[in-house]
């Protein structure tokens, strides 16, 4: 359930929020750092639209539009933590959109491969912290891409997958719930406060954003054991995170206490303070 939102004016007004909001959290992670892969077809690169991470003259306009807010928001999440004291265990994670901008048949396995690590620019930005975080990676399982430091969107979205399907067969749906058979593909649909039934699965579809967003916030607590989680995203994506935090309350009935998602400006970000053009924050409680 969205408890509230709010529409912080500048960066000390939306770190008192955050604090606020997880101050009775004994674990928090931040998402921060989030950026797309970018295909150099000239060069057959695969690469993190990073601004420091692109130095060709054809990216040029990628790094200008989008490639500083990765780094800004990493910036901003070390400085959040860096807040909290010592009062609980902090941890960053990132998420990479590994999907969206890529041509067909590009494997995505290749960046996974050659970029492993955080980007330097990150590394530095934590090298220059008094306080030193955790930082998490997926945890590896047979069938499952590595994925180096970051949580893959693709992956996301095949744990989705077959942790809904799972739960199918094991008859664990909640009562909102219900699994449907339409030939031989599976759905599962589930029922909102008005009486609406909605489609969150479907065996013969690929899974979306909000499922993906479900998922991380569902491996969080589960896995990961947070009961606090701050999500710095894109603002454009507010909607399908927000749906995706609270499709992972409905569905599996279970993650963080307390999900701070915070919408920040990524397109023409050359400066900290150009996050702060119009930011959102949903404070979720599960």
């Amino acid at each position: 359930m969205i408890r509230e939102t709010k529409h912080p004016r500048d960066k000390q007004e939306l770190m008192s929020i955050i604090k606020q909001a997880v101050s009775g959290c004994k674990s928090v992670a931040i998402q921060a750092g989030h950026f797309l892969l970018y295909y150099d077809v000239t060069e057959d690169l695969l690469l993190p639209v990073v601004a420091d991470e692109l130095n060709g003259p054809r990216h040029k306009i990628i790094k200008e539009e989008v490639g500083y807010f990765p780094i800004f928001s990493w910036g901003l999440a070390n400085d959040i933590l860096s807040s909290f004291g010592k009062h609980c265990n902090l941890s960053t994670l990132t998420i990479v959109n590994d999907w969206q901008f890529l041509p067909k048949g590009v494997d995505v396995r290749r960046f996974y491969n050659e970029h492993p690590d955080l980007p330097q620019s990150f590394v530095d930005i934590q090298d220059e912290q008094t306080d030193k975080f955790n930082h998490l990676k997926p945890e590896l399982s047979d069938g499952v891409m590595p994925t180096g430091a970051y949580f893959s969107e693709s992956v996301l979205r095949n744990q989705f997958g077959e942790h809904v399907s799972s739960i199918i067969n094991e008859g664990r749906l909640p009562d909102s719930a219900k699994a449907v058979s339409n030939g031989e593909n599976i759905q599962c649909v589930l029922t909102d406060a008005v009486g609406k039934e909605n489609e969150v699965y479907c065996s013969s579809k690929h899974s979306n954003c909000t499922q993906e967003i479900a998922e991380a916030v569902f491996q969080m607590k589960n896995i990961y054991g947070c009961d606090g989680f701050i999500n710095l995203h894109p603002q454009v994506c507010r909607e399908y995170v927000n749906a995706g935090t609270e499709l992972c309350s409905e569905l599996f009935g279970c993650g963080p206490k307390v999900v701070v998602n915070v919408g920040l400006i990524t397109r023409g970000v050359l400066e900290e303070g150009d996050l702060f053009r119009q930011v959102s924050v949903s404070i979720h409680e599960m």
